[in-house]
């Protein structure tokens, strides 16, 4: 079983054949290693090796798999390139079985995760049931099912009120369950659930609260769980402690560290981590990895996106920074700056910056590139440290000499604020007057422009 279960988990990571077939008598896998730009999967089957591993590039490994236990048979070579894995055909194999390896996809990883969480949550399992002819009543009783007012038979009816003192199990609920443990519903809910722990349900059409968590097939309306939520299917809202967790969800999602989600249409916020496959709508949080963005954006520290992703490197010059180095990262849509640079004017000051921005074409040879990036401005030797920030609204325009390298001038109106004491001096960064300043008693406020050039690199 322990080697089972990674490799079916391994397995589940690929989609759709991509590339060549190599060819050998029996395929014994070892270690095997999937490389994805720089996220690596390391699954130990059996303690052997993984040899002869090389960067050829940033987007393009090669890698050689030991493959019999008994002959050490080296496999071809495979190279990792734009998101698949190529086995080159080798004459050395003479007897025919095809090896076949596939496309890795973030989207397929996404689901062996949901189906794990699913079925821990008993849920994955559940085709939608039919509430069929359950009888009805008005309520029922139970300390832990069977212990019921009615015995087993409490699966084959239909509440309005039902009231478990530890846990239940009930056919379906229309109205209103409390359970100081656990409440399980075998059909649907149409009405409220409130678990001290936990409430599972086939159907949810209304509100599930729980101490811990919430599980449903299906949900229309809201889940609130302490720790975390596990759906399929979301029409509406989910608000986990810690994570939700849905194949698809259409509203908005609220989770303390992450979710995960196969689709998102609407709006998903994480206090660190979003995994997605699918996105319409915007993702707020700390780092989002997506797979496809359909339409909207991604916001956050650091975007990183399967497919379309947007990175570019740019070597800048500017009155108010003197020289700077900037990353960008996410889509062409919206990505993320990151910056630092020194300023060479009568004070030696060092900078970092953050911001965001957008690059959009004009012509065959032109883009539109506006951007906002805070400057934080540190005196060279970092003593008499102040609060001098640069706020700057950029305005962008990239030559693009080929695909990859461009000329960028970007003229900028920003807001300057200086909050110093008696013991350190204003900090002049531009040669330039602003257009409007204010001063009181030890506090400075200036608006004025500026202007950049650079060469970008893609």
């Amino acid at each position: 079983m322990k080697t089972i279960i990674p490799t079916i988990a391994l397995w589940l990571c690929f989609t759709s054949v991509y590339g060549q077939t190599a060819t050998t008598d029996t395929i014994y896998v070892y270690e095997t290693v999937i490389v994805y730009d720089t996220i690596f999967i390391r699954d130990t089957i059996r303690a052997k090796r993984v040899s002869d591993i090389h960067l050829a590039n940033s987007r393009r490994i090669d890698i050689n798999f030991f493959a019999s236990p008994t002959k050490k048979t080296l496999l071809p070579t495979a190279t990792f390139s734009e998101n698949s894995i190529i086995l080159h055909e080798s004459n050395k194999y003479n007897k025919q079985k095809n090896l076949k390896i596939m496309k890795f996809d973030l989207t397929n990883l996404l689901s062996a995760v949901i189906l794990t969480a699913q079925s821990l949550a008993g849920i994955s399992a559940q085709e939608t049931k039919q509430a069929g002819e359950l009888a009805t009543f008005p309520m029922q009783f139970s300390i832990v099912y069977p212990m019921t007012t009615q015995g087993d038979k409490t699966v084959d009816y239909r509440y309005n009120l039902s009231f478990n003192m530890l846990s239940g199990k009930v056919g379906a609920v229309t109205g209103v369950e409390f359970g100081g443990l656990f409440n399980q519903v075998e059909h649907d809910v149409t009405g409220v659930q409130f678990g001290g722990l936990a409430n599972r349900a086939n159907e949810l059409l209304g509100v599930q609260f729980g101490g811990l968590g919430n599980a449903a097939k299906t949900v229309t309306g809201a889940q609130f769980g302490g720790l975390g939520n596990i759906s399929k299917d979301v029409t509406g809202a989910q608000f986990g402690g810690i994570f939700n967790i849905a194949e698809s969800i259409n509203g908005v999602q609220f989770g303390g560290i992450t979710n995960i989600n196969k689709e998102v249409s609407g709006a998903s916020f994480a206090g660190i981590i979003n995994l997605t496959g699918t996105l319409q709508g915007v993702q707020f949080g700390l780092v989002n990895i997506i797979d496809t963005i359909e339409s909207g954006v991604s916001i956050g520290l650091i975007n990183i996106v399967n497919k379309n992703f947007y990175n570019e490197w740019s070597l800048t010059f500017a009155d108010y920074l003197n020289i700077e180095l900037s990353y960008k990262m996410g889509t062409q849509k919206l990505y993320t700056i990151f910056t630092a640079g020194a300023n060479f004017m009568e004070d030696n000051l060092w900078i970092y910056g953050f911001g965001f921005g957008n690059r959009t074409e004009l012509s065959k040879r032109f883009d539109f590139q506006p951007e906002i990036v805070s400057y934080q401005y540190f005196p060279y030797n970092f003593r008499n440290v102040q609060n001098v920030s640069a706020n700057h609204l950029k305005l962008g325009f990239v030559y693009k000499m080929n695909g990859r390298l461009g000329i960028t001038v970007a003229p900028s109106v920003y807001h300057f604020y200086n909050h110093y004491s008696k013991h350190s001096d204003y900090l002049k960064v531009s040669p330039f007057s602003p257009f409007y300043k204010h001063e009181n008693a030890d506090r400075i406020h200036s608006i004025g422009a500026g202007i950049s050039f650079g060469v970008i690199l893609r």
